[in-house]
């Protein structure tokens, strides 16, 4: 649920083609995010 917003940003590019995989955010991006989570510091 944390990393939801990742996600989202790229579907929200202007060069998004669904033809194409998305792909995964980088795991240091993507364990920040939880980690963030967990604190309650936000998103």
């Amino acid at each position: 649920c944390a990393t939801a917003p990742l996600y989202l940003e790229r579907l929200a590019r202007s060069d998004y083609d669904p033809c194409r995989p998305l792909g995964d955010p980088s795991p240091l991006r993507r364990q920040w995010r939880i980690w963030r989570a967990s604190r309650g510091v936000g998103l």
